[in-house]
């Protein structure tokens, strides 16, 4: 099937590997159609990833981190004392293994399953999304050192004071790896790479991360900045693995080269509007 997308351009399409996304792209102006009127590539690359958070949502995260440490001690001291209803706790405890490698594992033989001719592609990006984002997150809990919740003296009172030396030695002891946390980096790195393949369930996908960020602190396993940076290092992560040429959603796609036919045009239904 071949697509117009200006005058005197024609974009070739194999229906079974391109679907509607194909379509979609040339409808999304100059900056999505390949080749377009004036001859400029790679506007499927451009568009690849488009359905995920953006860079936009990491960098409010991490803000909103720095901006949690006022707040770190408070909510531990909460957490800490028992105060959250045991019902809530419930719920939240039964959604946080979506932040373990276990449920990875399960999630990325699912995708595997499907009936796709790119599942592998995803398969192995959903993988790396998540337990790359988890990996960045303890390689930093080694070289920063920071108190837990159920660890921090009763005299603290502002989150920089859980914080010890940074990158003097290797940080071996759990009791001082808070920081970041590495269940909500992996959680938001998995949500990433499912959000950008299968964009239908990308709510939902966020909020299980956002219910596992949740529920390490009300553990309490972690102060509420440092689920907050691991949600960030999750975004990153699990974005730069998803835009990659290799585990792109479009990538592999064939015939994407324009195919010059200005013949075409004066048997359409109208000018630089052809489908065949």
């Amino acid at each position: 099937k071949a697509k117009v997308c200006g005058i005197g351009q024609v974009v070739v399409r194999d229906s079974t590997h391109l679907g509607s996304r194909a379509v979609h792209a040339c409808l999304g102006g100059d900056g999505g159609c390949v080749g377009g009127a004036g001859g400029r590539g790679g506007g499927w690359r451009r568009g690849a990833g488009g359905r995920g958070v953006g860079w936009v949502a990491p960098a409010l995260l991490l803000m909103a981190g720095g901006a949690a440490l006022w707040i770190d001690i408070p909510v531990a001291e909460f957490a800490r004392q028992g105060r959250v209803s045991g019902q809530v706790k419930e719920v939240f405890e039964n959604l946080e293994p979506f932040g373990h490698g276990a449920a990875v594992a399960v999630i990325a033989l699912a995708v595997c399953c499907l009936r796709s001719h790119d599942r592998m592609r995803h398969t192995l990006g959903v993988v790396l999304a998540a337990f790359g984002s988890g990996l960045a997150a303890n390689l930093l809990k080694l070289a920063i050192h920071r108190e837990r919740p159920w660890q921090m003296a009763a005299d603290v009172s502002h989150g920089l004071e859980t914080f010890g030396a940074v990158l003097t030695e290797l940080n071996s002891s759990n009791g001082s790896q808070s920081f970041p946390s590495a269940h909500a980096a992996t959680a938001m790195g998995l949500a990433t790479a499912l959000a950008v393949y299968y964009p239908r369930g990308r709510f939902l996908f966020y909020a299980l991360a956002g219910a596992t960020a949740v529920s390490r602190v009300i553990a309490p396993s972690h102060f509420v900045s440092d689920t907050l940076v691991g949600l960030a290092l999750g975004c990153v992560v699990g974005q730069f693995v998803v835009r990659s040429r290799r585990f792109s959603p479009l990538a592999g796609t064939r015939s994407e080269e324009p195919v010059a036919n200005p013949g075409l045009d004066r048997e359409s239904h109208g000018p630089g509007r052809v489908a065949a």
